[in-house]
């Protein structure tokens, strides 16, 4: 019988790629120093069941289809359960069908993505691209982070960091963001039928539309309880965040930073390097969005005017995002 060893190892360098392909089987990461991927299961034996693909500065790890490979246990496991130390500043993809997915300390670029199954994010920092179809999704940002994260069914949490973009959105689930608003943006929060809470740690202005659903407000800012639009404006100035529901409700809450404090975008690593030359474009969005939410504000504009203006730049940001994919 051939020996199979305990754990998988591969150097991948300090800018490598680990890519994690299951249909089931929990995935749990860890960012660690170094330069080499530890690949664990629960039984060792079940790392014979693994196809591993080995690149100069990759690695990565799906499952054998057919029959288990030489080596391992007389009958298939029909789940294998991962323990994986990478370095935290590695880039990270993980595609599951069905499996939990546990990850502390990554701080550069991380994908995931779960049809069913909780993901759970401890000590982020980076780019963050999540996708569930079923499970919840929990951020914990320690730095500055990039965030795009979306789930059907299941809630969605971010607490914490320095939030430089973000583009949050759930079908049926709840959403709570807490965290600090200081990059260019854009920062976009929709749901249909879950609720949707939001604590800034700064100044900000927030534009609310909800169709069904009631905005709670405990920050004594400024409101328009019979819009279809509304505006709350924390502190003095701040970045442009869009909230958007069709049924659920809408709660903000949250503190406004020290008058005068210095508003800063934080260097945040992307996934791709030709995103970066959209940063001036989005920033003149965010300004957009802002010159026409204080448009409201002060009574120069209607709310149907306001929401036309508000769904024609979704439209030209539409249009953009699909010249630059075909581009």
């Amino acid at each position: 019988m051939i020996e199979v060893p305990e754990q998988l190892e591969h150097t991948i360098g300090s800018d490598g790629l680990l890519v994690i392909r299951s249909a089931s089987g929990d995935v749990r990461l860890r960012g660690v120093s170094g330069d080499k991927v530890l690949v664990r299961a629960d039984d060792p034996t079940d790392l014979a069941d693994l196809d591993v693909t080995r690149g100069a500065h990759s690695l990565e790890i799906g499952r054998v289809d057919g029959q288990r490979a030489a080596g391992g246990t007389s009958a298939r496991r029909a789940s294998i359960d991962l323990a994986i130390d990478v370095l935290a500043g590695a880039s990270v993809v993980i595609d599951v069908a069905s499996a939990d997915i546990e990850v502390h300390g990554l701080t550069c670029d991380q994908r995931y993505r779960s049809s069913s199954g909780d993901l759970s994010i401890d000590g982020a920092a980076g780019h963050v691209t999540t996708e569930a179809m079923s499970g919840d999704i929990d951020v914990r940002a320690d730095g500055p982070g990039a965030f795009d994260l979306r789930t059907v069914s299941g809630d969605l949490r971010l607490r914490g960091g320095s939030i430089a973009t973000l583009r949050a959105s759930t079908t049926s689930g709840d959403i709570q963001i807490e965290g600090t608003f200081d990059g260019l943006g854009p920062y976009l929060i929709q749901s249909v039928s879950g609720d949707v809470g939001l604590e800034p740690a700064g100044p900000a202005l927030i534009g609310v539309r909800t169709i069904t659903g009631e905005l709670h407000n405990d920050i004594g800012a400024t409101r328009h309880p019979s819009s279809d639009v509304r505006t709350i404006q924390i502190g003095g100035g701040g970045p442009v965040i869009d909230v958007r529901s069709t049924s659920g409700d809408v709660t903000v809450s949250g503190r406004a930073a020290a008058p005068g404090a210095a508003m800063t975008a934080p260097d945040v690593a992307t996934a791709d390097d030709a995103e970066s030359s959209t940063d001036e474009t989005d920033a003149q969005d965010n300004d957009a969005r802002l010159d026409i939410l204080r448009a409201v504000e002060r009574g120069d504009l209607d709310v149907g005017e306001a929401t036309q203006r508000l769904d024609d730049l979704d439209e030209l940001e539409t249009g953009e995002e699909d010249v630059a994919r075909v581009g």
